[in-house]
């Protein structure tokens, strides 16, 4: 059992990434495919060359009697873009 307090209703795994340095996260995508494990396609190009991290949001919507309420987890990498 994960301990969740009803059924999942919903799953959404989001993707942002900033400069290694900067406050300021930039969403580069998003998915709620759970058939095809959530993948997403990021054109790198659309940043400068340089050390970034990117961080990962995934979202469970869970229902909770007649209420939803959400379960988040993040996790986050470095990267190096060489375009």
């Amino acid at each position: 059992s994960m301990g969740l307090p009803g059924p999942i209703v919903r799953i959404m795994n989001q993707w942002y990434i900033r400069k290694v340095g900067e406050d300021t996260w930039r969403q580069v995508a998003a998915s709620d495919e759970r058939t095809s494990d959530f993948r997403v396609h990021w054109d790198s190009s659309s940043v400068e060359n340089g050390d970034y991290e990117l961080l990962e949001q995934m979202n469970v919507f869970v229902k909770a009697g007649s209420q939803q309420q959400v379960v988040a987890r993040t996790n986050t990498v470095k990267v190096a873009v060489s375009n």
